[in-house]
């Protein structure tokens, strides 16, 4: 039997336009959801890295959001189906987002003695948790504004959720591959909120809401015009930063030294122009006395570009492989970085894939920004590099994390899996930075190894074998990344990282 029920008429008239207009409603606010998730992400990442923890607190604190907004719109639109309240709604969305990187700075600094996972989720919360509301709001109310009777719910219901979630899906495009490679976080936000502005707008002068348009029309200029006020740079000693599509980069200078800095993590440092680097190049010297004849090199991950310059007083000529772009061109404008051999801008363990070359040594220092390149650290893809090695090459390694206590098993970890692919490899241990020498043909002692000797038998007992199927690195290395996050914090302090 055909369904009789009713559901009761909105007080506004089912035209075309309107109709329509509420399809885009529901595209846009899919769009900004996911705009939003992921410009969250790039917000913490100065502050917090860019951590599984940052993640998941995002999406945790998305999903709660949108349900109690999808319960809230259902609730209000039963009380008061009425299309203008629905573009209430929307004006608040615009005015609650368009404050966010603004009150980030504000809100991460009074979360952090929280720590690192309690810090994130409480920013998280208070950031993101009103706009992700009022925008969970709109389905809902969209449905019951185009739901005549109950016989059409389901696929008024269908119709509009599909068409947010298609937005979602857009909006994810556009910002992962076009926003925020191209456009600075905050402009992004600013894109955002008039965009919903504007959509607020259409509503009201279409509805010949004269004093409520020139309302929105003056917050819509006001916002349009707004600018950020300029920073003193003296003060902030940030001398560039950009957003990349791996995070934010900042060159900083502190007394007449210059950093840089990927999402608050350190990468490198020059001394006036003296090239310093980390100071674990001291130990990347060791790959031409353990292979004195050899001649060229793969750098994985280029950081200031150290390594090439020291590998090149030893006559080794180096190509360089950097997933981010922007990295290469602020290490070439700011540190000094001189190409000795090809750079290419892909993701590391793609190229060595796809690698029809041999290299005496293969270097990995692709750590940095908060988040560990676990795909690098996996059973198969030392297999990979061991592929692109000649007979006698050598990988080297650099990764953070102790050798002893709880917090070691990352590194015992990265030091098994070698083991289970190389049958001779070396550690050398420094202020929680570890370098990992590894080859398939002996490594004579350069001087005392100690270390690898005992951490040869720790390792093998406590550490575990990282598979692509199987590869817990990234949970690992998070447990010491507040460490290294709390050195950065005594470097560079708060408001250096915020920015």
């Amino acid at each position: 039997m055909k369904n009789s029920g009713t559901i009761l008429k909105s007080k506004d008239k089912g035209t075309a336009f309107t109709r329509y207009y509420f399809y885009i409603t529901a595209f846009i606010s899919g769009a900004v959801i996911m705009i939003l998730e992921l410009l969250g992400t790039r917000i913490f990442a100065p502050y917090f890295g860019t951590s599984l923890y940052v993640w998941s607190a995002l999406i945790a604190v998305t999903l709660a959001s949108l349900a109690i907004g999808y319960w809230i719109g259902g609730l209000v639109a039963d009380r008061v189906p009425r299309a203008d309240f629905l573009y209430f709604i929307i004006l608040g969305s615009a005015l609650a987002i368009w404050p966010i990187p603004r009150l980030a700075p504000f809100f991460m600094i009074l979360t952090n003695n929280l720590g690192l996972r309690l810090g994130i989720l409480s920013s998280a919360t208070l950031l993101f948790t009103i706009p992700l509301v009022f925008l969970g709001a709109i389905p809902p109310y969209i449905i019951r504004l185009r739901a005549s009777h109950l016989g059409n719910l389901g696929i008024t219901a269908g119709g509009i959720y599909a068409l947010s979630t298609v937005g979602s899906l857009v909006g994810t495009l556009l910002t992962g591959f076009i926003l925020i490679p191209n456009f600075g976080i905050r402009n992004i936000f600013h894109f955002v909120t008039l965009i919903l502005l504007i959509l607020c707008l259409g509503w009201f002068m279409k509805s010949r809401k004269v004093v409520m348009s020139l309302i929105i029309l003056f917050i819509t200029v006001t916002v349009g015009l707004s600018r950020d006020l300029p920073k003193n740079q003296t003060e902030s000693r940030i001398v560039e930063q950009v957003d990349s599509p791996y995070g934010r980069l900042k060159v900083v200078e502190i007394n007449d030294k210059r950093y840089l800095l990927l999402n608050a993590y350190f990468q490198g440092e020059i001394d006036g122009q003296i090239m310093k680097g980390a100071f674990y190049a001291e130990d990347i010297r060791r790959l031409p006395l353990y292979r004195p004849l050899g001649e060229t090199a793969l750098m994985v991950g280029l950081g200031v570009g150290t390594m090439p310059r020291v590998l090149a007083n030893f006559g080794i000529k180096t190509d360089v492989v950097e997933i981010n772009p922007k990295m290469l061109n602020i290490a070439k404008k700011y540190f000094f970085y001189k190409p000795t051999g090809e750079d290419y801008i892909q993701d590391g363990r793609y190229f060595i894939r796809n690698c029809n070359k041999k290299y005496d040594f293969v270097i990995f220092d692709a750590y940095g920004g908060g988040s560990v390149p676990f795909h690098l650290l996996s059973l198969e893809a030392f297999e990979e590099v061991s592929n692109v090695l000649s007979r006698d090459g050598i990988l080297c390694l650099v990764t953070v994390g102790p050798i002893k206590g709880e917090k070691s098993v990352a590194s015992k970890s990265i030091y098994k899996t070698l083991r289970a692919v190389f049958p001779y490899v070396h550690i050398y241990y420094r202020s929680d930075i570890n370098t990992f020498f590894a080859s398939k043909e002996p490594l004579v002692d350069i001087d005392s190894q100690e270390i690898s000797k005992e951490f040869s038998k720790s390792a093998q007992q406590e550490g575990i074998i990282s598979t692509d199927d199987h590869n817990p690195m990234e949970f690992l290395q998070t447990r010491i990344d507040e460490d290294e996050r709390n050195w950065n914090l005594k470097t560079f302090g708060h408001r250096i990282l915020v920015r």
